[in-house]
Protein backbone atom coordinates (compact mmCIF):
# COMPACT_ATOMS: atom_id res chain seq x y z
CA UNK A 1 0.00 0.00 0.00
CA UNK A 2 1.36 3.98 -1.07
CA UNK A 3 0.29 6.81 -0.24
CA UNK A 4 1.90 10.00 -1.70
CA UNK A 5 1.92 13.71 1.09
CA UNK A 6 4.60 15.37 -0.96
CA UNK A 7 7.70 14.04 -0.28
CA UNK A 8 6.56 11.78 2.16
CA UNK A 9 6.05 8.07 0.18
CA UNK A 10 4.66 5.48 2.79
CA UNK A 11 5.06 1.73 2.48
CA UNK A 12 3.51 -0.83 4.67
CA UNK A 13 4.92 -4.45 4.62
CA UNK A 14 2.71 -7.43 4.91
CA UNK A 15 3.32 -10.71 6.17
CA UNK A 16 5.42 -11.68 9.26
CA UNK A 17 8.03 -8.80 9.53
CA UNK A 18 5.94 -6.66 12.41
CA UNK A 19 6.91 -3.58 10.65
CA UNK A 20 6.05 0.05 8.82
CA UNK A 21 8.29 1.39 6.46
CA UNK A 22 8.82 5.02 6.03
CA UNK A 23 10.27 6.07 2.83
CA UNK A 24 10.97 10.00 2.18
CA UNK A 25 11.60 10.30 -1.37
CA UNK A 26 12.28 13.97 -0.96
CA UNK A 27 16.43 14.58 -1.58
CA UNK A 28 16.31 17.20 0.88
CA UNK A 29 14.94 18.26 4.35
CA UNK A 30 16.23 21.07 5.42
CA UNK A 31 15.62 23.32 8.24
CA UNK A 32 13.22 25.79 6.60
CA UNK A 33 11.30 22.66 4.52
CA UNK A 34 7.36 22.69 4.77
CA UNK A 35 7.47 18.66 4.33
CA UNK A 36 9.23 18.68 7.92
CA UNK A 37 6.11 18.87 9.26
CA UNK A 38 4.15 16.25 7.03
CA UNK A 39 7.41 13.43 8.26
CA UNK A 40 6.92 14.63 11.81
CA UNK A 41 3.01 14.52 12.25
CA UNK A 42 3.10 10.80 10.40
CA UNK A 43 6.08 9.70 12.83
CA UNK A 44 4.05 11.12 15.95
CA UNK A 45 0.49 9.31 14.45
CA UNK A 46 3.22 5.86 14.44
CA UNK A 47 4.69 6.68 18.27
CA UNK A 48 0.87 6.32 18.76
CA UNK A 49 -0.37 3.55 17.12
CA UNK A 50 -0.08 0.01 19.02
CA UNK A 51 1.67 -1.04 15.82
CA UNK A 52 4.52 -1.59 14.41
CA UNK A 53 6.95 -3.15 16.39
CA UNK A 54 9.16 -1.73 14.80
CA UNK A 55 9.71 1.51 12.38
CA UNK A 56 12.11 1.69 10.15
CA UNK A 57 12.94 4.76 8.20
CA UNK A 58 13.79 4.49 4.66
CA UNK A 59 16.50 7.39 3.91
CA UNK A 60 17.84 5.82 0.27
CA UNK A 61 16.38 8.60 -1.90
CA UNK A 62 17.77 11.45 0.75
CA UNK A 63 20.72 13.27 0.07
CA UNK A 64 20.60 15.99 2.85
CA UNK A 65 18.63 16.55 5.88
CA UNK A 66 19.35 19.54 8.47
CA UNK A 67 19.18 19.52 12.41
CA UNK A 68 15.33 19.72 12.23
CA UNK A 69 15.25 16.45 10.93
CA UNK A 70 17.63 14.83 13.06
CA UNK A 71 15.37 16.21 15.97
CA UNK A 72 12.70 14.61 14.38
CA UNK A 73 14.33 11.38 14.28
CA UNK A 74 15.93 11.60 17.68
CA UNK A 75 12.10 12.86 19.08
CA UNK A 76 10.67 9.25 17.17
CA UNK A 77 13.26 7.43 18.50
CA UNK A 78 12.84 8.56 21.95
CA UNK A 79 8.56 7.95 21.73
CA UNK A 80 9.38 3.92 20.12
CA UNK A 81 12.24 3.32 23.27
CA UNK A 82 9.91 4.31 25.76
CA UNK A 83 7.16 1.85 24.33
CA UNK A 84 10.05 -0.85 24.36
CA UNK A 85 9.51 -0.97 20.51
CA UNK A 86 12.83 -0.59 17.88
CA UNK A 87 13.18 2.08 15.41
CA UNK A 88 15.26 1.53 13.00
CA UNK A 89 16.86 3.88 9.78
CA UNK A 90 18.74 2.16 6.86
CA UNK A 91 19.61 3.33 3.12
CA UNK A 92 21.80 6.65 4.16
CA UNK A 93 23.48 8.29 1.30
CA UNK A 94 27.48 9.09 2.03
CA UNK A 95 26.38 12.70 3.03
CA UNK A 96 23.83 11.43 5.50
CA UNK A 97 25.80 8.83 6.72
CA UNK A 98 28.88 10.93 7.78
CA UNK A 99 26.43 13.23 9.37
CA UNK A 100 25.17 10.24 11.35
CA UNK A 101 27.76 9.36 12.45
CA UNK A 102 29.87 12.73 13.56
CA UNK A 103 26.68 13.15 15.97
CA UNK A 104 26.98 9.69 17.09
CA UNK A 105 23.36 8.92 16.27
CA UNK A 106 24.98 5.53 14.62
CA UNK A 107 25.10 4.45 18.68
CA UNK A 108 21.78 5.66 19.29
CA UNK A 109 19.80 4.41 16.21
CA UNK A 110 19.73 0.87 14.63
CA UNK A 111 21.58 1.58 11.47
CA UNK A 112 21.27 -0.69 8.40
CA UNK A 113 22.51 -0.53 4.90
CA UNK A 114 19.56 -1.28 2.89
CA UNK A 115 16.07 -2.03 3.73
CA UNK A 116 16.92 -5.61 2.49
CA UNK A 117 19.21 -5.70 5.05
CA UNK A 118 16.45 -4.88 7.48
CA UNK A 119 13.93 -7.54 6.67
CA UNK A 120 16.24 -9.97 7.24
CA UNK A 121 17.21 -8.92 10.15
CA UNK A 122 13.64 -8.89 11.76
CA UNK A 123 12.54 -11.38 10.28
CA UNK A 124 15.69 -13.82 11.96
CA UNK A 125 14.01 -12.21 15.19
CA UNK A 126 10.46 -13.06 14.09
CA UNK A 127 11.46 -16.76 13.76
CA UNK A 128 13.72 -16.84 17.08
CA UNK A 129 17.23 -16.64 15.20
CA UNK A 130 20.15 -15.39 17.17
CA UNK A 131 21.25 -12.92 14.70
CA UNK A 132 25.12 -14.62 14.63
CA UNK A 133 23.69 -17.97 14.06
CA UNK A 134 26.56 -19.53 12.66
CA UNK A 135 28.93 -18.48 15.79
CA UNK A 136 26.52 -17.90 18.48
CA UNK A 137 28.63 -15.79 19.94
CA UNK A 138 27.71 -12.37 20.90
CA UNK A 139 29.34 -9.70 23.17
CA UNK A 140 27.63 -7.22 24.87
CA UNK A 141 29.77 -3.92 25.60
CA UNK A 142 27.70 -1.31 28.03
CA UNK A 143 28.94 2.19 28.27
CA UNK A 144 27.81 5.43 29.86
CA UNK A 145 25.31 7.78 28.06
CA UNK A 146 27.40 11.27 27.87
CA UNK A 147 24.07 13.21 27.74
CA UNK A 148 21.88 11.55 30.27
CA UNK A 149 23.12 9.77 33.51
CA UNK A 150 20.40 7.72 34.03
CA UNK A 151 20.67 6.04 30.44
CA UNK A 152 23.22 3.24 29.25
CA UNK A 153 24.54 2.19 25.89
CA UNK A 154 24.54 -1.59 24.95
CA UNK A 155 26.74 -2.70 21.92
CA UNK A 156 25.89 -5.85 20.78
CA UNK A 157 29.24 -7.12 19.19
CA UNK A 158 29.64 -9.75 16.74
CA UNK A 159 32.36 -12.77 16.73
CA UNK A 160 34.76 -10.82 14.43
CA UNK A 161 34.54 -7.72 16.33
CA UNK A 162 31.75 -5.72 14.34
CA UNK A 163 29.25 -4.10 16.16
CA UNK A 164 25.29 -6.25 15.57
CA UNK A 165 23.26 -3.26 17.12
CA UNK A 166 23.35 -0.61 19.89
CA UNK A 167 20.68 0.52 22.33
CA UNK A 168 20.46 2.60 24.82
CA UNK A 169 18.19 1.67 27.70
CA UNK A 170 17.62 3.21 31.31
CA UNK A 171 20.19 2.49 33.54
CA UNK A 172 19.62 -1.33 35.04
CA UNK A 173 17.36 -2.52 32.11
CA UNK A 174 18.99 -5.01 29.85
CA UNK A 175 17.74 -6.52 26.21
Amino acid sequence: MKQRRENIVWISLRGDLHAKVLELSGPEYGSHDKSLQHVRRLMQDLADEPAPQCLVIDLSQVHYFGASFIGILVNAWDQFRKQHRRFAICGLTPYCARLIQILQLDKLFDVYPTLQVVREKISQQIHGQKQEATSGEIRIHRSDVAWDPDLVRLEYIGHDHVPIRSIIVPRGERS
